[in-house]
This record gives structure tokens, sequence and C-alpha cells, in this order.
């Protein structure tokens, strides 16, 4: 193994991983060291369940969970937008060689003590019990007005702020109240961000939130596994124009 590196990286999490990626592409000679067994740091993904219940200290009859190694824990959660920033990067400093992504078969909250899914294409927005018949079409009303705004064409948005409202300083609360928006289908992300100017939020929220859906039929992806398995305790590759080491 070479003596000089221009960088050396401790630890494997995916900050780590991303940083070393970055260094590559920029023909940086990188020396990326875990400690671990197993790549991922906090976000990795245990397998098999022996690797759980002795990270943890835990100590257990193990045969009543099944074949251990059909096991994959995740340490931390890893959803991510599928058209969204983070893996646009992921895939720009080579990560992804580590990664392995499925697309999620839903999105579920509870409400009035049920569990629904978050509609996620046209027919299950139809077809949805958390918003009510008429609700619906209010809602879609809204949201088409708010995808055809134009922040510098007045006519796209004085039907709702006619003047002296404004949607460079006035709140989404007034369009909400303007389509008559129920309080319930109001909670959630967007409650947090009431206050700021219509412009800000459409921009924010409606606009990417339809270009994030465009990609997948649920927006969302999982990291499905970050290394889980056991490597050799040297293990060499190469990148594109420069050279990674990574040893365990």
């Amino acid at each position: 193994m070479d003596e000089k590196y221009d960088v050396i990286v401790l630890g494997t999490g995916l900050t780590e991983c991303i940083l070393s990626g970055l260094m590559s592409i920029e023909k940086k000679k990188v020396l990326h060291m875990d400690r671990n067994k197993y790549y991922g740091g906090a976000s990795t993904s245990l397998s098999p369940l022996e690797e759980l219940f002795e990270k943890f200290g835990v100590k257990a009859n193990l045969s009543k969970y099944g074949r251990t190694r059909e096991w994959n824990v995740d340490l931390i959660p890893k959803f991510l937008m599928a058209n969204g920033k983070l893996v646009s990067l992921l895939v720009h400093t080579g990560v992804t060689r580590y990664l392995d992504f499925q697309s999620i078969a839903g999105s579920y909250v509870f409400h009035k003590g049920k569990i629904h899914k978050v509609p996620s294409n046209e027919t299950e927005a139809l077809a949805t019990s958390l918003v009510g018949f008429f609700e619906k079409r209010r809602l879609a009303h809204m949201l088409k007005w708010a995808v055809d705004v134009e922040e510098n064409v007045p006519s796209t948005w004085t039907s709702v702020y006619s003047p002296p409202t404004d949607i460079r300083k006035d709140s989404i609360t007034y369009a909400f109240n303007k389509f008559g928006i129920d309080e319930n289908t109001q909670v959630g992300d967007t409650s947090a961000r009431r206050d700021w100017p219509v412009s800000k939020f459409i921009h924010a929220i409606v606009y990417k939130t339809f270009k994030l859906m465009t990609s997948l039929d649920n927006s969302s992806i999982y990291l499905a596994r970050f290394l889980p398995l056991p490597l050799p305790s040297f293990v060499m590759h190469s990148t594109w124009r420069s050279r990674t080491y990574l040893v365990l």
C-alpha cells in the first residue's frame, strides 16, 4: 500500500464518503479508513442480526428470529426524495457504488385512529378518505391556481390576491382561506411555512414537489443498504482519474 496520500478520511459514514468521493473526483489521492468491520458509521444497516445485538451489548436467543442473515436493520431512517439534490450529489461523487436504493411502496399516516396511505397519484387522490370529496375539489382548485402562478405576471394571481394584497408580501394563509381549505388539510410540512410570502411558499413547496414527483409514482426512495455485509480487511478500488483506498 502507498505511504503518501493527499487526504486521509476517518470513518465511512455518508458524510465522509461524500467528501472522499469529491476529493477523488478532484484527482486527490485519498486514504479512507474505518475502525469498524462494516461501512456506514451511524447510518449503516447491520446484518446479520448478531451484529445488531453485539453492537448494543444485548444477549438473547436469536434462534426465535429465524435466519439471522435475512435481517438488515437500519440504525437510522434513510428516506430520500427520488429526484432530490442529495441523490444527484451521491451519483456525482460515486458513493452510489456502495449504496443500494429501492422505490418505497408507499407513505402512510395515522389519522383518526386509522392508518391511511398518502396518495401518490391521481387515482389514489380521488379514492383516499383523508380528505373529503368537496375538500378535494377545493384543494385541487387551489393547487391548479398555484401551479399557474407567475410572480411577475399579476394576471395569474390577482384573482385570489387582488390589490392591495400581493403574493410577494402576503402569506399563503390568505389563499387557504380564499379557497376554503380546511385546517386539517393545511397541517404537515406546510404548517411551519404559513407566514412565508406566497411567492416563496409556491416555489419552495408546490414547484419542487411537482418536480420531484415526476420521476416515480412515489416521490421517495429508500437507501436500502449501506454496505451491510462484512468485507475483506483491505479493499482497494480505482476511481475515474484518481485512487481511493479503503482500509478496515
